[in-house]
Protein backbone atom coordinates (compact mmCIF):
# COMPACT_ATOMS: atom_id res chain seq x y z
CA UNK A 1 0.00 0.00 0.00
CA UNK A 2 1.16 3.49 -0.70
CA UNK A 3 2.08 5.66 2.26
CA UNK A 4 -0.98 7.88 1.69
CA UNK A 5 -4.56 6.94 2.40
CA UNK A 6 -5.87 7.03 -1.17
CA UNK A 7 -9.11 5.53 -2.37
CA UNK A 8 -7.59 2.12 -3.07
CA UNK A 9 -5.97 1.99 0.37
CA UNK A 10 -9.22 2.90 2.11
CA UNK A 11 -11.15 0.30 0.10
CA UNK A 12 -8.57 -2.36 0.97
CA UNK A 13 -8.78 -1.44 4.66
CA UNK A 14 -12.59 -1.80 4.59
CA UNK A 15 -12.39 -5.18 2.86
CA UNK A 16 -9.74 -6.43 5.29
CA UNK A 17 -11.87 -5.36 8.25
CA UNK A 18 -14.78 -7.42 7.00
CA UNK A 19 -12.75 -10.49 6.00
CA UNK A 20 -12.18 -13.61 8.07
CA UNK A 21 -8.61 -14.01 6.79
CA UNK A 22 -6.26 -11.45 5.23
CA UNK A 23 -3.04 -11.99 3.31
CA UNK A 24 -0.98 -8.95 2.39
CA UNK A 25 1.56 -9.09 -0.42
CA UNK A 26 4.00 -6.42 -1.48
CA UNK A 27 6.42 -6.11 -4.37
CA UNK A 28 8.56 -3.67 -2.41
CA UNK A 29 11.18 -4.81 0.12
CA UNK A 30 9.64 -3.83 3.46
CA UNK A 31 12.93 -3.17 5.23
CA UNK A 32 13.91 -0.55 2.66
CA UNK A 33 11.40 1.92 4.16
CA UNK A 34 9.96 0.99 7.56
CA UNK A 35 7.50 3.89 7.33
CA UNK A 36 5.69 2.09 4.51
CA UNK A 37 5.02 -0.88 6.83
CA UNK A 38 2.59 1.03 9.02
CA UNK A 39 -0.49 0.76 6.79
CA UNK A 40 0.12 -2.92 6.12
CA UNK A 41 0.60 -3.89 9.77
CA UNK A 42 -2.15 -1.58 11.00
CA UNK A 43 -4.58 -3.28 8.63
CA UNK A 44 -3.78 -6.66 10.20
CA UNK A 45 -3.42 -5.56 13.83
CA UNK A 46 -4.74 -2.03 14.43
CA UNK A 47 -2.73 -0.16 17.06
CA UNK A 48 0.15 -2.66 17.19
CA UNK A 49 2.71 -0.13 15.92
CA UNK A 50 1.19 2.89 17.63
CA UNK A 51 -1.95 4.94 17.64
CA UNK A 52 -1.05 6.75 14.42
CA UNK A 53 1.42 6.76 11.57
CA UNK A 54 3.04 9.82 13.16
CA UNK A 55 3.63 7.90 16.43
CA UNK A 56 5.16 5.04 14.47
CA UNK A 57 7.43 7.41 12.55
CA UNK A 58 8.63 9.08 15.74
CA UNK A 59 9.46 5.73 17.35
CA UNK A 60 10.93 3.78 14.45
CA UNK A 61 11.76 6.07 11.53
CA UNK A 62 13.79 8.85 13.09
CA UNK A 63 16.84 8.19 10.90
CA UNK A 64 19.06 8.32 13.97
CA UNK A 65 21.52 5.76 12.67
CA UNK A 66 19.64 2.73 13.93
CA UNK A 67 19.91 1.08 10.53
CA UNK A 68 16.20 1.18 9.79
CA UNK A 69 16.20 3.86 7.13
CA UNK A 70 14.65 7.23 7.40
CA UNK A 71 11.32 8.94 7.23
CA UNK A 72 8.67 8.88 4.65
Amino acid sequence: MAPGEGGVALAARRLAGAATHVLLLSGTPSLARPFSLFNQVDMLRPGLLGASKLDFAAAYCSGGGGGGGGGG
